[in-house]
């Protein structure tokens, strides 16, 4: 998710990290013993079952922007960019799926991609 909120401010909260480290919402309980995520996901916490969540990636870029490349579309930019501009020669994973799933029945498309501008 291109801007979202971090995984400390989600998913991993880490309540026993350093301050500096913690995002700034408490940790609540879910249905899996031992798995805590954000207060403001109760519903997500009742599920917690039925989710998969994976708190093992990483990647070597340099820049923020080649990294979520890489995470999107699964493909290392051919450059390293380190100025956050890279655009991916690659379609990500939405685009991917909506292309699977086909148009809506409303006929809009699953996915819209929209290149973020920079100033």
């Amino acid at each position: 998710m291109w801007g979202g909120p971090s995984q400390f401010e989600t998913w991993d909260p880490k309540p026993d990290a350093p301050e500096e480290y913690r995002g700034p919402f408490r940790p609540i309980r879910t249905a899996i013993p031992g798995m805590n995520i954000c207060e403001l996901f109760p519903l997500q916490a009742r599920l917690a079952r039925r989710l998969a969540v994976v708190r093992s990636l990483h990647h070597t870029m340099s820049s923020h922007n080649d990294g979520s490349i890489e995470l999107l579309t699964g493909k290392t930019p051919l450059v390293a960019e380190p100025t956050s501009t890279a655009k991916s020669d690659h379609p990500d994973f939405g685009m991917v799926a909506s292309r699977w799933r086909n148009l809506r029945p409303d006929g809009l498309p699953q996915y819209v991609g929209i290149p973020r501008r920079h100033s």
